[in-house]
């Protein structure tokens, strides 16, 4: 999982941001790891969600902007990450935000 330099804050505490490789589909994901205090190197987040039915990109990735994740998209966004396209994929009651990956 590499670590990129990027660091956003989310839910009150710093995150760095590792791409990951989903087996199914080979696609891109994103991961906030926490990078200080006591909980350093565990989980904040799984920003992005493998919907292997999505058409998209090579560039593009799916984001979870729901639930325990709500916000993560403008996060993401003003930390010059990821860009929305205006599109997205219904998955289940929701919708995932689908964006280009600015890293």
């Amino acid at each position: 999982m590499p670590a990129t330099d990027k660091i956003v804050e989310f839910c009150g505490f710093k995150g760095r941001i590792h791409k990951e490789k989903y087996t199914e589909g080979n696609r891109t994901g994103l991961l906030l790891i926490i990078e200080d205090g006591e909980e350093a190197g565990e989980l904040l987040a799984t920003a992005s969600v493998n919907l292997p039915e999505a058409e998209l990109a090579e560039d593009e990735i799916c984001i979870k902007n729901w639930s325990e994740n709500e916000g993560i998209l403008d996060v993401l966004q003003d930390a010059g990450i990821i860009q929305a396209t205006g599109r997205s994929v219904r998955t289940g009651y929701v919708s995932a935000p689908i964006c280009k990956l600015l890293i």
